[in-house]
């Protein structure tokens, strides 16, 4: 399947970046944006509505307060931060697209099925599921996901700076707290 291919390729990128754009409570929710850098193996940092850096097993959270805290977690720093990619991995698993040009649309079913079997609660009792992708020169480039339900979601994340996104560096040691 030509989507399963894109998101394949994309992933097995070296570094890129994603802007995500989520709105809980729907369109008319108050949208966060999130800058995403990826870089691999094993780091990715998330600013924007939180700033969180994650090397390997280590995370680090920035408090308000501009030092930063450490934790240790299990796994590597993309399933450690994994919303912030959760709607390209879903991706990997449709069984069904309907192709228009570079726009990929999965059936509702199968959408909410998606969504659904991520275990994650915010996803329960979605209905009215649109997911959508565009794929261009072979690569994932955008995802585009619209749910109804008592939590309505209205989230996109669009690629950038593929292969020269931004090196993901831990927080300098004085910025630390310890």
């Amino acid at each position: 399947m030509v989507l399963h291919d894109a998101v394949k390729a994309l992933r097995a990128e070296s570094r890129y970046s994603l802007t995500v754009t989520d709105s809980r409570g729907g369109p008319g929710g108050t949208p966060v944006v999130y800058k995403v850098d990826i870089q691999k193996p094993g780091r990715i940092s998330i600013t924007g509505g939180s700033n969180v850096i994650a090397i390997g097993s280590t995370g680090y959270f920035k408090a308000p307060s501009g030092w930063w805290s450490t934790v240790r977690h299990a796994g590597e720093a993309t399933s450690f931060t994994n919303d912030m990619c959760i709607y390209i991995d879903i991706l990997r698993r449709a069984t069904a697209a309907t192709r228009n040009g570079d726009t990929y649309d999965i059936p509702p079913a199968e959408a909410a099925r998606l969504l659904v079997t991520t275990g994650l609660p915010r996803f329960r009792g979605v209905r009215d599921v649109s997911l959508s992708m565009t794929i261009a020169g072979g690569l994932l480039k955008s995802v585009s996901l619209h749910t109804g339900g008592a939590l309505p979601i209205s989230t996109s994340t669009v690629v950038t700076e593929i292969g020269r996104s931004p090196a993901v560096e831990a927080p300098p040691r004085r910025q630390i707290a310890s």
